[in-house]
């Protein structure tokens, strides 16, 4: 499991990627836009004087400018005149209507030959910042308009308020100026063809070009927003190359080894580019084109092969293939960014290669890097997305996004599995209409509205209902999920199925309620035992020297019933309380069941029927016989009870066979092979509150009286500790089934071996008696001195190892109780089987308390007497151990 913090935070880093991928799709939808716009204003007219004021326009409509101008450069090269304006007053367009390069931003622009952001607080020129005061700009703009490797001008553009520009915005300042440069350049290309009639096929040729290429790079501007990968986007750049009439050209990346490593070729077969070895390292194979370019950052053009001596390497290969010229362009992340690659352009003619065409193969190498950075971009968004979908179809928490309606928007296979429902049936639907209760709806809908009014997370356990009406207890964490204005768009909740970890604690709590009381009913039973064994004991004594009186025999009869109820009583408390000593065998079940049924249909009654079915191939059990005839007889003895007019009562047994699949489903069960006791009878049965508290001690539904309330939670107890399960049926008026699984193993039931029942022998040997309680340590002590024993006693471990010293040579037999204070029977008898290894021992104890062994089982060779015990009983013990 995750825990529901990780869940959270995975659900959170998924929603940024998608957001991320949200915002770079706007921001290309958004310079497509401008292109699209400027694009527009440029074609409308050739003419200078119509088209400035078109693309000034259209520049302030596209960036959402408060106004702007456009300069031009001067003759002289030095000075620059405002051509056009819009939005400002006749004052500042008095103000600033000529300014030097490297004064004002469009001066600073023009000089650093890029754009530039200023703000109003660092205007760089004096003379110029009251115009700005006057007009409330607070951030101005301006790019460098170039064509051909010429500086025309500058676009300036101002708004009223603080903006900030990003380097991608500023890239696409760049190439809106190079676009408005071009269109400026074509326009002034237009205007000089006007004049010389002669020129005017290569004016119109180098206008289409020009337009070819600015329409070509929208297009693969629209490939990179559709999500072409790296390589169909370089293809198309290649295309284009090949368009502007360069018949070869090929894309190569730089790689961390030193080497060029070709992606993309047009003119050319990949694999003869392929084959070479081209580096940018420092050995000769690093002088090449690609070489140069990569480590210097900076285009190479050769307008001639033959002539450039330090190209050799490379020429006869060139030649060879008939280019004469070439240009080999860098792909840099921005100014002072990674050198990503090269674009190579060849040409089978001398003498090409002008600035102009340098300049617009610049462009394209330029447009080869937005291609390699964003397809990137998109490629990680992406992996990242299938990552963040991969993870959320898989984890085990429910993900669900609500819409500002609370209805369901996405709905993964955890939340399938939570709650039954497929996403094609929850899409759309509202909690309250599938998956919330009807008295749970109030308190969802107070959840929603402070999570709709912001509150930034809710952690919430709330009942739900599945598909085929059961019941699910989940925990919900949920928070607002905001749009780019910060508004509430919807909610994303994470759900946690609690269910198994609910019943666990309602089981954890019944298990600390039943081990407290078990502490306490253990600790009585032991002190009770006690009592009783004096009573017992005694009252056996009495019982010779009143041989003569029938109404005192009677009487101790009755002392003797009532004490054998009692001790019947303290057994079930010790067995509740998980303090019974255990003596396991291999059982079979029908045996018990066979014997316990020949003494029930006694006092079943005339009006209940019993039956039993015991299956013939039934699996033997590891258990402790005397606790599995209790755990039938309190299921048989309930099951009578619940019948007062008469009914049916039905014993089964047989074998099944739990797979993965049931166990699953109840997890507190392993899969395996298991026996199984069935008890069904006809009664009144119970509801669902009864059923509840069944297994609860000192629960009863008898009459006051009549019951002790500690039948079932004693059966629950010892099937517990047989490592069984219980499982209950019951409704009212329809009787009650109880299904007992017992877990199976691989071995034959034991052999009973008859118990032969011989005279009392006493003896002459010599005994250590250690018991704390007085009138027990007397009445053992008269008993075995009745019979010929020495006994020596002591009233805790200390004293007994005392009075051993003295008579160890004497002592055969030490009898030992349990639990005493300062030092325990077993540490006691451990310390003096250190000197006398051949000492033998008895212990005795209410109940085991794990002192004699581990989970209160008796191991083979350990004698014990469980008290209360009888004269008769203490005798033969003795002797049978002695003897042994």
């Amino acid at each position: 499991m995750v825990r529901p913090e990780e869940g959270s935070e995975v659900s959170k880093r998924g929603f940024m990627a998608r957001k991320r991928v949200e915002e770079l799709l706007v921001r290309h939808n958004r310079d497509l836009s401008v292109f699209q716009i400027i694009e527009n204003a440029i074609a409308k007219s050739l003419d200078l004087q119509e088209t400035l004021p078109n693309i000034l326009s259209a520049a302030i409509e596209a960036l959402q400018a408060d106004g702007g101008g456009v300069y031009l450069l001067e003759h002289d090269g030095e000075t620059m005149v405002l051509s056009v304006h819009h939005g400002a007053s006749r004052d500042f367009v008095q103000g600033v209507r000529r300014i030097r390069i490297g004064e004002g931003a469009s001066g600073l622009a023009a000089a650093a030959g890029r754009p530039v952001v200023v703000d109003m607080h660092n205007y760089p020129t004096k003379r110029l910042f009251p115009y700005l005061v006057k007009e409330e700009l607070r951030t101005i703009t301006s790019t460098p308009l170039y064509c051909g490797g010429g500086l025309f001008g500058a676009l300036n553009l101002g708004w009223r308020t603080s903006v900030n520009f990003p380097p991608e915005e500023l890239d696409l300042l760049a190439v809106v100026g190079r676009m408005i440069g071009q269109a400026i350049g074509n326009s002034q290309l237009y205007e000089s063809l006007q004049k010389e009639i002669a020129g005017r096929v290569e004016a119109e040729r180098q206008i289409r070009k020009g337009l070819r290429l600015i329409m070509a790079l929208h297009e693969i501007d629209l490939r990179i927003i559709e999500g072409a990968n790296v390589i169909d986007s370089l293809e198309r750049v290649c295309d284009l190359v090949v368009e502007m009439g360069y018949p070869m050209c090929w894309v190569g990346l730089a790689q961390p080894d030193k080497t060029i490593l070709p992606m993309v070729g047009r003119g050319i077969p990949m694999e003869d580019i392929s084959a070479l070895d081209i580096r940018w390292d420092d050995s000769p194979l690093g002088q090449g084109p690609s070489g140069i370019v990569v480590r210097t950052g900076r285009p190479v053009v050769c307008r001639d092969i033959q002539e450039a001596p330090r190209f050799l390497p490379w020429r006869t290969w060139i030649r060879r293939l008939g280019y004469r010229a070439l240009a080999a362009l860098p792909m840099t992340s921005g100014e002072g960014g990674d050198m990503l690659g090269v674009l190579h352009v060849y040409s089978d003619r001398e003498d090409v290669f002008n600035e102009e065409e340098v300049s617009a193969l610049e462009t394209v190498g330029h447009q080869c890097t937005v291609v390699l950075l964003n397809s990137q971009r998109i490629e990680a968004l992406r992996d990242a997305h299938q990552r963040l979908s991969f993870h959320v179809n898989r984890m085990p928490l429910a993900y669900i996004v609500w819409d500002k309606d609370f209805r369901v928007l996405e709905w993964n296979p955890a939340a399938e599995r939570i709650f039954g429902w497929s996403p094609d049936e929850a899409l759309g639907k509202h909690p309250c209409g599938f998956i919330v209760p009807e008295e749970e709806r109030p308190r969802i809908r107070r959840l929603w509205s402070k999570l709709s009014e912001g509150d930034d997370s809710n952690l919430s356990i709330t009942p739900n209902i599945r598909k085929d009406g059961k019941n699910v207890d989940c925990e919900w964490f949920s928070t607002p999920l905001r749009d780019a204005s910060g508004n509430v768009s919807g909610i994303l909740s994470m759900v946690h199925d609690i269910t198994e970890k609910t019943q666990l604690e309602r089981q954890l709590q019944t298990a600390q309620r039943m081990e407290a009381v078990g502490t306490l009913a253990g600790g009585i039973a032991h002190d009770f035992n006690n009592v009783l064994t004096g009573i017992l004991g005694y009252g056996e004594l009495l019982r010779a020297r009143v041989a003569g009186d029938p109404q005192a025999l009677a009487d101790l009869d009755e002392i003797s019933r009532a004490a054998e109820r009692a001790a019947t009583l303290t057994r079930q408390l010790l067995t509740f309380a998980r303090r019974q000593v255990v003596e396991p065998v291999n059982l079979d079940l029908r045996d018990v069941v066979k014997d316990m049924m020949r003494f029930f249909v006694k006092i079943a009654g005339e009006q209940i029927d019993v039956k039993t079915f015991l299956a013939e191939d039934l699996p033997t059990i590891r258990a402790d016989r005397g606790q599995i005839e209790q755990v039938l007889m309190n299921l048989i003895v309930n099951a009578r009870d619940a019948m007062a007019g008469g009914g049916q009562l039905l014993v089964e047994t047989g074998g099944v066979i739990l797979e993965e699949e049931y166990t699953q489903e109840h997890r507190y069960m392993k899969k395996g092979s298991y026996a199984l006791l069935v008890v069904s009878d006809t009664g009144i049965g119970m509801d669902e509150a009864t059923r509840k508290r069944v297994f609860e001690p000192f629960f009863t539904t008898k009459a006051q009286g009549k019951g002790t309330g500690l039948g079932l939670s004693v059966v629950y107890g010892i099937v517990k500790r047989h490592s069984g399960a219980i499982h209950l049926y019951s409704e009212p008026g329809k009787g009650t089934t109880i299904k007992v699984y017992f877990p199976a193993i691989e071995a034959p039931p034991d052999v009973k071996i008859p118990v032969k029942t011989e005279p009392i022998r006493g003896g002459s040997e010599t005994i250590l008696l250690v018991e704390d309680e007085e009138s027990i340590r007397t009445l053992a002590e008269h008993i075995l001195k009745d019979i010929g024993y020495i006994v020596f006693t002591a009233r805790n471990g200390e004293e007994a190892i005392e009075v051993f010293r003295r008579h160890k040579e004497k002592i055969s037999l030490a009898v030992l109780d349990v639990v005493m204070p300062k030092m325990g029977g077993k540490e006691a008898f451990e310390m003096m089987r250190k000197e006398n290894p051949g000492l033998k021992a008895i212990f005795m104890s209410g109940y085991s308390m794990n002192v004699i062994h581990d989970a209160f089982v008796i191991q083979p060779d350990t004698p014990f007497l469980g008290k209360p015990f009888v004269p008769t009983v203490l005798a033969r013990k003795v002797r049978e151990v002695l003897d042994g």
